[in-house]
């Protein structure tokens, strides 16, 4: 456990630190990997490099803050090794690193106009293995983003424990003065995203609280490939709350012939802002398949709550659904959706409102355990050739006017009734 005030560090908000923090974190790698701890105060600083077998911590009143001078965040460049090389010095972030393993900065208070945590991979490994815990993050962009950028993909990320806003007092420069999106999931140059889980997450006033996408930009990195389509599988989200998001509406979507593969909600509660249209339940949404990702690029989807597109084997479990204002849109909407479960659904429904559920060519799904509280005059509208095996079982129906309508061309045995 080193102190970077034993090495010359001067938490006076004045006196830049740069050099003080950077022997403490030498040091400590040096001598087999541990903390470096800041105690209570204020430490300028300019570019740090993080080290293999380090872990950065700040006390309770400890701010690490930024020098406002650029010059500051220049340094040597660095060999395909990550070692310091001779050449003109370069530009360098706060904290940065390269080729690191088992380091740790974990309990941040983040405020920042473009995404707040976000993980890249710029080359065909993915970037694996990694765990963000305890951290309050507000964006006016996204707070918790895997993307853009996923050349190699990301396997094996933890998300826990983590509070979500919009900003409340700084203003937006480049991002939007509403956050764009609470958790962003995305898979658009290659690569893949699997075993993810994010859980006990608390979103407040962002634009959409979930946004989950598998695009086909293909960005190409170095002198490498187009990448092809990459894949998105594996993700569990769990214990996420979110109050006062906008009307847009949360999304899962793939592509044609590349869907989204075993996800699971548990135990997610979601306000939405409300006030949607039935012109908007019936609306055509775009692939977009080649355009930057973001939580608004659909506009106001055809389901306030979700809206689930080329997508197999997702599950929801315990999903509650509600509005501010009157929404005459779907609470849920899938097209193009294979092996869906919906397990215990509480969703408000908007007196004159669509369906509660829009299913267009989907194949073997289950709603489970759906009783709801209040009068509903559609549960499930169907559309599509390819819809069959609907399987609607343990529900209480009885404030349903009616279980199902569908148009023409829907198989007359797609739903059955348990």
């Amino acid at each position: 456990m080193l102190n970077p005030v034993d090495y010359g560090a001067k938490p006076d908000e004045r006196t830049l630190c740069t050099a003080a923090i950077q022997r403490a974190i030498d040091a400590c790698a040096a001598g087999g990997g541990g903390t470096v701890r800041l105690p209570k105060g204020a430490f300028l600083s300019g570019a740090l490099r993080l080290r293999s077998g380090v872990a950065l911590e700040l006390d309770e009143g400890a701010t690490l803050l930024g020098s406002r001078d650029l010059n500051d965040y220049f340094g040597p460049p660095t060999d395909a090794e990550g070692r310091e090389a001779a050449g003109e010095p370069v530009f360098r972030n706060l904290l940065h690193g390269e080729h690191l393993h088992d380091v740790a900065i974990s309990g941040c208070r983040v405020d920042s106009d473009d995404d707040g945590i976000v993980l890249k991979s710029l080359s065909s490994e993915p970037c694996h293995d990694v765990t963000i815990t305890d951290c309050v993050v507000s964006s006016h962009c996204n707070a918790l983003k895997m993307g853009t950028e996923s050349g190699g993909g990301f396997v094996g990320v933890t998300i826990a424990r983590c509070k979500v806003a919009s900003p409340k007092e700084s203003k937006a420069v480049h991002g939007r003065q509403r956050g764009l999106a609470g958790i962003a999931l995305e898979i658009v140059d290659g690569g893949r995203l699997e075993d993810v889980t994010v859980s006990d997450v608390a979103i407040e006033g962002v634009s959409v609280p979930i946004f989950l996408r598998l695009g086909n930009r293909a960005r190409v990195y170095g002198k490498g490939a187009k990448p092809g389509v990459g894949t998105f599988r594996g993700v569990k989200l769990a214990n996420i709350t979110a109050t006062g998001t906008s009307n847009i509406g949360c999304s899962i979507t793939g592509l044609p012939g590349h869907p989204i593969e075993n996800v699971t909600l548990s135990n997610v509660s979601l306000g939405f802002e409300g006030g949607g249209t039935r012109d908007e339940a019936t609306r055509q949404v775009p692939e977009r398949e080649k355009d930057y990702p973001e939580s608004t690029m659909f506009g106001n989807l055809p389901a306030y709550g979700f809206y689930c597109r080329h997508v197999r084997g997702v599950t929801f479990t315990n999903l509650t659904l509600r509005t501010d204002k009157p929404d005459l849109r779907h609470a849920l909407a899938f097209d193009d959706a294979q092996d869906i479960v919906m397990d215990g659904l509480d969703a408000q429904f908007s007196p004159g409102a669509a369906a509660m559920i829009h299913s267009a060519d989907v194949q073997r799904a289950t709603l489970r355990a759906c009783s709801p509280k209040s009068p509903v005059d559609l549960l499930l509208r169907l559309k599509g050739a390819a819809t069959r095996q609907i399987v609607v079982e343990k529900c209480d129906l009885s404030q349903v006017r009616k279980l199902a309508a569908s148009a023409p061309g829907v198989p007359d045995d797609a739903v059955e009734q348990r």
